[in-house]
């Protein structure tokens, strides 16, 4: 089993705070609408001496407030979807050898900047940044396009929307990383991967424009590439402590 070292993942805690955001949506629409009922009740059948505008503004209230229930709702699906791929990856590589060390979730300070990485795997000579995408559908694009086409299939009907390009989004976790060691005085290989975890998403998509970039499907195929792909710079135990501890420390 790989050497873990953890760290708290933003995506987990904001799905945390946007499920308790919905919660407390869903809570506060019920409420207003209750007391917007119980009102409009003793107005018409006990003759209430209040004004029909009162559980008219609170019905109104109910409506805003259920809006915000359903953008809280579709945003926790969204990160729900984000964590579960995370997990599925995570299991994959926590299972390779103790000849790797498994960063999860670390964040990187450079040059005023700061990002957070899904993965980063270092053995005894190289690295590999594992960004994870969870994906559904068919996904379209090419490596150079600034944002690509999602397609899902709800019974009859066909939803699109656009994503941002991963291809890019890991071109520049891997440029940051690069600056931070080279800051450091370490030098070391670097291998980017694009980890699509939904086995059932179809891609149509030219991965093979940029080399620099390995976007995987396969479960097996990412073990596979990250076992048999070799860097040419000597990774020994004390320059690993140093790349661990510089991703680990907070800025």
């Amino acid at each position: 089993m790989a050497n873990l070292v953890k760290t708290k993942s933003k995506l987990k805690e904001n799905m945390n705070k946007m499920f308790w955001a919905t919660v407390i949506a869903i809570a506060f629409a019920l409420i207003f609408l209750a007391f917007s009922l119980i009102l409009a009740f003793n107005i018409i059948f006990k003759d209430a001496d209040i004004s029909l505008l009162v559980p008219l503004v609170l019905f109104v209230v109910c409506l805003i407030v259920f809006a915000f229930f359903i953008y809280f709702k579709k945003q926790y699906s969204i990160l729900k979807s984000g964590v579960k791929g995370e997990n599925r990856t995570y299991k994959i590589l926590s299972k390779l050898s103790e000849n790797y060390t498994l960063l999860t979730n670390p964040v990187i300070y450079n040059r005023g900047k700061k990002t957070e990485l899904d993965f980063v795997l270092i053995c005894s000579d190289a690295v590999y940044i594992v960004e994870t995408k969870n994906y559904k559908g068919i996904i379209r694009g090419r490596c150079d396009d600034d944002e690509w086409t999602q397609i899902k299939e709800r019974g009859n009907k066909t939803y699109t929307k656009k994503i941002k390009n991963p291809i890019k989004q890991s071109l520049k976790q891997v440029n940051m990383l690069t600056q931070c060691l080279s800051d450091s005085g370490i030098s070391a290989q670097l291998f980017p991967i694009v980890y699509f975890a939904d086995p059932n998403m179809a891609m149509e998509s030219d991965w093979d424009q940029n080399n620099m970039i390995c976007c995987i499907k396969d479960e097996n195929q990412l073990v596979s590439y990250i076992v048999n792909t070799k860097g040419n710079i000597a990774i020994d135990a004390e320059t690993k402590d140093r790349i661990v501890e510089l991703i680990t420390s907070k800025e």
